[in-house]
């Protein structure tokens, strides 16, 4: 008996399975899934591997291979599940991933194995006694290997390696203020000192903070915070690891309506629909369409209900973590008490209990962002994606899965009931469902005779501009609402997101040292940041090249929050950008003052965009919406609309007659036709005729090879030579494949690295064949073309060109 292995070395001549063999105890022990450590190559150094495949017929092998043996089974609470081991394989065979990379993108990062080599002296030697004891990092520093394996061999050295799995136990630790009003506080601070006002501020904005975190964000030393807990400036308090991990979430002022819900006569439909496949045991697979505010979530839920009591798992993903702010506590209420929380802001403490939970089926509800697909089920029978139209399902990350795509995968393969769920669903999903027979539901009222909100375009070009991008007409708009005590949310899609330095003599932005991109100034810290990379200084009041005085620019958003608060002096406006809603709690913390009538208008990117429910919205303002539709990327004339149709459905949700306004400087563009008659059908059915005619996806298929170096000119080259070898061999191959030259990233340098990328575009039939050639040619370097200087990533379907 023996079994074949993913062993944790990223070595690309390594990406293939290894066989071990199985000692006699644990013949009757060990399973696919199982986690194994096993010693690996000259040295017979412990690593960790996990079972693929068990073969009991050992006459398969070669008789003259020896194998060496299993050394330990770990737990088997931290084995893979049938599920998990098939995301492995999805990960592999369609998005030509290594094996070691597919296997740590499904393991959890809180359970990685830790394995320490120590070495000691057997005899009196090199300055050392016997029995001294020196770790495998400081004896490689002193002794070269072919020495350290003379030393081994003599028996004058002994190697010793042992390893553990153990989840940290380590409390997370928070800190909250002390204090009620600010600016008196701020009068306290001894000699108006930079770094605690920092401080100050940045705790005053949030409920709580976890102090690592604290750190980060103020650029300050854990010294510096006990001293203002010591001072009773901040309190600090621990999280029990065993609490619930859902929590931490402020609801408090979210629309959160669980009373009995009526059903509209679609969202019967659709409910009896489901019944209906389940009574006669068919697979139910869907696509549910449905206008904003039409009850989609009511129908998750309802039909979740049904899944629950069949003693099944519902895995419900979001694309935002700040969505989950507004469902958990419905669900808690509706729906389930054993509910797993399960993104990046969930501590690793309280992400290895739902874990374990969730692979012993005591957690009937699971709630994420996209990571959430990799828990180890074992009775999942429902999917629901929601917002499914969105590019965060989309992982920037290598392997770059698509988790729709995914999870198409895993309701086939297991036979998992699927809902996508989306006011604007993807062409390419569409497209892809009708292929697996999905049924097409439509939801197209909202309930309670709620009204839609009227759409009235406004042309930038005829109309008067009140300030900034600010018309008359919506200057008037919004005073209306205002007068009404309503409120409004203000969409501006443009780049420039961050504040930044300019000096008014030489006119020089002062950038990052390790990108080519400017330093943003942080609202809560003063520090001058660069959003890519950890740089960060004090603020600097003066020119660096000239020594001349320096103006603040501020970013797109913040500028349009600047002239409306010239123009209502007596109303609240906050600017919501994606930098905002990575800091979790003080999301949370604005959504709730927003929904309590605290705030007049958000005024953001496109996250403000995304399934939020407002009971005091009535208006909702696009400005510049042409823009979003100028880009050379095929995706941008369908992204821009879904963005807009969302939008306008975050109005009028929950009162009488409500409006939304499209600002744009190009009223002839076709999106406009379709959007101001709700027209979603019309509209995706010419995008799909265009993308036929182009041959783009879903008609065809796309892949982007990034190279990235910290030397510009040998990164070219290399992508130069990728790109001259892939045409010469598709030639050979008479593959029928269009492939562009290189080109420059946008930003050419993130992380003193440069960055550069070539487009292939084949017939999406083909996409087996063109993975495998892509994996042997930029993976495993087969035709040893790759330059070991320059990290090479591909993408199977990039999201933006």
């Amino acid at each position: 008996m023996y079994v074949n292995l993913i062993v944790d070395k990223n070595v690309r001549k390594l990406d293939q399975l290894f066989s071990y063999s199985v000692p006699e105890k644990y013949k009757n022990n060990i399973e696919v899934g199982d986690r194994v450590v096993i010693p690996f190559g000259t040295y017979n150094s412990y690593i960790e591997g996990l079972v693929y495949e068990v073969i009991f017929d050992d006459f398969l092998l070669d008789s003259k291979i020896k194998l060496k043996d299993i050394i330990y089974i770990l737990d088997k609470k931290y084995s893979f599940t049938n599920y998990q081991m098939y995301m492995i394989k999805f990960l592999r065979e369609v998005y030509a991933s290594t094996f070691q990379k597919a296997y740590l993108t499904v393991l959890p990062a809180q359970q990685v194995l830790n394995i320490n080599t120590n070495y000691v002296f057997l005899d009196d030697i090199l300055g050392f006694h016997k029995f001294d004891k020196i770790s495998e990092l400081n004896i490689k520093k002193i002794i070269k290997n072919k020495e350290l394996k003379n030393l081994l061999s003599s028996c004058k050295l002994e190697k010793i390696q042992d390893f553990s799995l153990k989840v940290k136990e380590k409390e997370e630790v928070f800190i909250s203020k002390n204090f009620d009003d600010l600016e008196k506080t701020l009068l306290n601070i001894p000699d108006r000192n930079v770094k605690i006002i920092r401080l100050i501020k940045y705790v005053n904005s949030l409920p709580y903070v976890e102090i690592s975190k604290l750190r980060r964000a103020t650029n300050s030393t854990t010294k510096d915070i006990e001293n203002l807990v010591k001072k009773k400036f901040f309190s600090k308090y621990s999280l029990d690891k065993k609490s619930d991990a859902t929590n931490y979430i402020t609801d408090k002022g979210l629309s959160n309506d669980v009373t009995e819900i009526v059903f509209t006569d679609e969202q019967s439909a659709i409910i009896d629909t489901y019944s209906k496949y389940k009574a006669k045991n068919k697979h139910f697979k869907a696509i549910i369409n449905g206008i904003t505010g039409s009850g989609k979530t009511a129908v998750y839920m309802e039909i979740a209900k049904k899944v629950i009591l069949n003693k099944k798992q519902v895995l419900i993903l979001v694309p935002e973590i700040a969505l989950t702010h507004q469902l958990i506590s419905r669900i808690k209420t509706s729906l389930s008490k054993k509910i797993a929380v399960i993104h990046a802001h969930i501590s690793s403490i309280n992400k290895a209990i739902q874990y374990n939970e969730i692979a012993n089926s005591d957690i009937e509800v699971i709630v994420g962002a996209r990571s959430a697909i990799f828990c180890p089920f074992k009775d999942l029978g429902l999917i629901v994606i929601d917002e499914a139209h969105e590019s965060s399902y989309k992982s920037d990350f290598t392997p770059k899965y698509d988790a729709v795509e995914l999870m198409m995968g895993v309701s086939k393969f297991f036979n998992v009931d699927i809902i996508l769920g989306s006011a604007t669903n993807k062409l390419q999903h569409i497209v892809a469902a009708k292929k697996e027979n999905f049924l097409m539901l439509h939801m197209k009222k909202r309930p309670k005779n709620a009204k839609i909100p009227k759409i009235h375009i406004v042309d930038m070009v005829n109309n008067k501009i009140k300030l900034g991008d600010i018309t008359e007409i919506m200057y008037e708009k919004l005073a209306e609402t205002f007068k009404n005590k309503e409120q409004a949310i203000i969409l501006h899609n443009r780049r420039g997101y961050s504040s930044y330095r300019q000096c008014k003599e030489c006119r020089h932005i002062e950038k990052c040292i390790n990108c080519d991109v400017s330093l943003s100034i942080e609202n809560n810290t003063g520090l001058a940041v660069c959003k890519y990379c950890a740089y960060r200084i004090e603020k600097y009041s003066n020119c660096t090249i000239c020594n001349g005085k320096l103006f603040d620019v501020l970013p797109a958003v913040r500028s349009v929050v600047e002239d409306l608060r010239e123009l209502f002096k007596n109303e609240k406006f906050v600017a919501v950008d994606s930098l905002l809603t990575a800091d979790s709690d003080k999301y949370s913390k604005i959504l709730s003052d927003f929904n309590e009538g605290k705030i007049s208008a958000l005024v953001g990117t496109q996250v403000i965009a995304k399934g939020l429910d407002f009971k005091g919205v009535t208006l909702a303002c696009v400005l510049r919406a042409d823009l979003m539709f100028n880009s050379p990327d095929y995706l941008a004339v369908e992204r821009g609309f879904s963005l807009i149709y969302q939008l306008i459905g975050r109005a009028g949700r929950h009162r009488g007659d409500s409006l939304a306004l499209i600002q744009t400087m190009d009223v002839e563009n076709r999106v406009f036709k379709y959007l101001k008659d709700y027209d979603y059908y019309s509209f995706i059915s010419e995008e799909n005729s265009i993308r036929k005619l182009t041959t783009f996806p879903p008609y065809s298929k796309l892949y982007m090879i990034k190279f990235s170096s910290s030397d510009n000119k040998l990164c070219l080259d290399s992508a130069s030579i990728c790109f001259e070898f892939i045409n010469t061999l598709l030639n050979k191959k008479n593959m029928d494949v269009v492939i562009y030259k290189p080109r420059a990233e946008y930003y050419t340098k993130i992380r003193n690295k440069y960055s550069y990328y070539l487009l292939l575009k084949n017939n999406a039939e083909n996409h087996s064949k063109m993975a495998k050639i892509l994996y042997n040619i930029l993976v495993i370097d087969k035709y040893k073309i790759l330059n070991k200087n320059v990290d090479v990533t591909l993408d199977f379907s990039p999201s933006v060109l």
